[in-house]
């Protein structure tokens, strides 16, 4: 979304409902299946160190090994605004272990706020597996025969 969407380095209050409005549209497929979750699970690389860094409170996760924590889609809004009111490049000292990752935290928090609003959930699971994680386990299950 980064690189179709802003044109910036600091992306302007149209540019993010822009994406928000992306991200709602890309959700429409969902809207035939008949499951509601209770919760979003929401993998990218560093999400779990991305919110300790930020300093929201991240609750157990019932001894998950996968997703040991949860938290509530409320506690990241203030984290969002917080990062939106910078330009990428000022971003960056608020996550010294991956500063580069600043540069679309936005983006993950628009698609957790979008996803669980759609979903109609409050609690994201988040994980540092990301999508790649996730076909080289399958990938590995399929060759195990399983």
């Amino acid at each position: 979304m980064q690189e179709t969407l802003y044109k910036t380095h600091h992306p302007t209050k149209k540019e993010l409902a822009n994406a928000k409005k992306y991200v709602k549209s890309e959700m429409k497929s969902l809207a035939k299946t008949k499951q509601k979750p209770e919760l979003l699970v929401y993998g990218t690389t560093n999400i779990i160190d991305f919110l300790k860094a930020m300093n929201v409170k991240l609750d157990e996760n019932n001894g998950a090994f996968d997703h040991p924590f949860r938290t509530q889609i409320k506690r990241l809004y203030p984290v969002y605004e917080r990062i939106i009111a910078l330009p990428y490049e000022e971003r960056m000292s608020m996550f010294p272990a991956e500063p580069y990752y600043m540069w679309s935290a936005e983006n993950a928090l628009i698609d957790i706020f979008q996803i669980s609003k759609f979903l109609g959930t409050d609690i994201v699971v988040p994980s540092n597996n990301n999508i790649s994680s996730g076909i080289l386990y399958e990938l590995a299950k399929e060759v195990r025969n399983e």
